[in-house]
């Protein structure tokens, strides 16, 4: 099962690469960047107001006496963990697995 799904990746080799970056609009075009497509949607998440309005949020109220309340910021971190692990055992693009 490891590396199974390592030729539908979607990585630069993959043929459909190009598709699979298209914009319906182009956003901006930096010959000079070392990130990828993806990495710079990333750094527009984490950067954006919505995305650090879930520092305080809570994502899950499993009882009101419990001492350790899970934020959403918290919750990312977790469910990145374990994504992150299951596309590296499928062979694909880890980079998609960040929030």
């Amino acid at each position: 099962m490891k590396n199974s799904l390592k030729n539908q990746a979607a990585i630069p080799e993959n043929s459909k690469w190009d598709n699979i970056i298209k914009r319906e609009y182009e956003l901006y075009s930096r010959g000079n960047d070392i990130r990828s497509e993806f990495e710079r949607d990333y750094t527009r998440i984490i950067h954006s107001l919505a995305f650090r309005r879930m520092k305080h949020k809570t994502q899950v109220f499993f009882s009101p006496t419990n001492d350790h309340i899970c934020t959403r910021m918290e919750h990312i971190i977790l469910v990145e963990s374990i994504s992150n692990t299951i596309a590296e055992y499928l062979g694909l693009n880890t980079k998609l697995t960040k929030s």
